[in-house]
């Protein structure tokens, strides 16, 4: 078989990086030296780096991630903003997925709440977990309009089906009763099968009142917050300190 036949059948096979490597492989005399299975194991290597760097690729365009460039790195740990490295920082080995637990940051805004989430959410992605990013104020609007249509059983399997669910600004909007009871049922389907990050510019203490039903509320709160790593984030806006890129 022909050198051409057998780029035309990777090709074929879709191995596209696979067959990069080998073209490219033709030219160069010291790899022509190599064995047969040093050389199969580099062509391997490159189409498996390529297929999972399209998979990441896949998964972040299927979040919806705010900040698509957050990531541990730029993460500032700073006793102003009651954040600390040793404490925080763990969380980046996602053993909190594998437990099916919680994270819940809070904080006025401007503290950089929502980054954290997304570099959460990144590192997530990054370990091939499935992350959705929504505000809650369009996952009430979204359930509502379910509801309304009468897919509300649908939108909930396809919510549960993600291992990540990031709900930024929780608590902000108004809920109505029949939209209450299916956030129960959605929180209840998300936690049983994954985790929830969660970002409120309100304390943990107040959103009881924020749900609005106390016994939905109870439900709701005991599914969340008996589970999770929680965080107080102090201190200014970073935004207006120019900080917004590393937060």
């Amino acid at each position: 078989m022909s050198f051409q036949q057998n780029i035309e059948q990777l090709k074929e096979l879709r191995l596209s990086a696979f067959s990069e490597r080998y073209d490219h492989d033709q030219g160069i005399p010291d790899n022509q030296a190599l064995g047969f299975d040093e050389r199969l194991n580099s062509y391997l290597d490159a189409q498996l780096h390529h297929n999972r760097q399209m998979r990441f690729e896949r998964l972040m365009r299927q979040s919806k991630i705010k900040y698509k460039s957050a990531c541990r790195e730029h993460v500032k740990y700073t006793s102003a903003r009651n954040l600390d490295k040793s404490t925080f920082d763990p969380l980046f080995l996602c053993e909190w997925i594998k437990r099916s637990q919680n994270i819940i940051v809070c904080g006025l805004t401007g503290t950089g709440k929502t980054y954290l989430a997304c570099a959460l959410g990144v590192e997530a992605i990054r370990r091939d977990n499935k992350v959705l990013f929504i505000r809650y104020p369009l996952l009430v609007e979204e359930m509502a309009m379910a509801r309304a249509e009468g897919t509300i059983a649908k939108y909930r399997t396809k919510l549960s089906k993600f291992k990540v669910l990031v709900i930024d600004d929780w608590g902000i909007s108004p809920i109505e009763p029949l939209v209450r009871q299916d956030l129960l049922e959605i929180i209840e389907a998300v936690t049983n099968n994954g985790s929830l990050i969660i970002t409120s510019q309100l304390p943990i203490s107040s959103w009881h009142d924020s749900i609005g039903e106390s016994t939905i509320a109870d439900a709701i709160l005991d599914r969340i917050v008996h589970r999770s790593h929680k965080f107080e984030l102090e201190g200014e806006s970073m935004r207006k300190q120019g900080q917004e890129n590393k937060l």
